[in-house]
């Protein structure tokens, strides 16, 4: 795959991922150029490209940035709950889904997401004890008596799921050029 962090097609910031085995053959073919070569993966708008252990360090490094967040969240949500969960219903929660709509097979990488929810967010913002049955409750939309706020460990696989489902078609068409 290339990947290619500017619209302007530079070599300098363009990135070749190859599988180890084709890595040779891809610094002779572009040797002499500015294009970057890597085994492992790299970014590309949001989301890890790449090996599996490229994913899995990429995702966890979201997630403990994300576990900061929510843990700030939880503090402001002690004075102000609203506000607190307004920042989470349409700030924080919204990056969880992007990850979870463009890399498959994370949802236990999530799980420390899942863990401040139960223990912290949830018990400050609505009920200091949350039991199990009532957190799958507040995990169902408002329409249906619940808060939305989803468990991102049961939530992950269907998001991707439902991802490559609706970009399907697209994805056919760029193949089949």
């Amino acid at each position: 795959a290339v990947v290619s962090t500017q619209s302007t097609g530079r070599a300098d910031k363009s990135w070749l991922i190859v599988k180890p085995s084709f890595e040779k053959d891809a610094r002779a073919a572009f040797k002499g150029t500015e294009v970057r070569i890597t085994t492992e993966g790299h970014r590309y708008l949001g989301a890890p490209l790449g090996s599996e252990s490229f994913k899995q360090e990429f995702v966890c490094k979201k997630v403990e940035e994300w576990v900061k967040e929510l843990q700030t969240l939880t503090n402001i949500a002690k004075s102000e709950p609203q506000t607190a969960f307004s920042a989470f219903s349409v700030g924080l929660s919204k990056k969880w889904f992007f990850i979870m709509r463009t890399t498959p097979e994370i949802a236990d990488l999530l799980r420390p997401l899942e863990d401040v929810l139960q223990s912290s967010f949830l018990p400050t913002v609505v009920n200091p004890h949350v039991t199990p049955s009532q957190r799958d409750i507040l995990a169902l939309p408002a329409r249906d008596g619940g808060v939305g706020v989803f468990n991102p460990v049961t939530t992950a696989e269907l998001e991707y799921k439902r991802s490559t489902e609706a970009t399907a078609p697209l994805s056919k068409v760029i193949l089949e050029q």
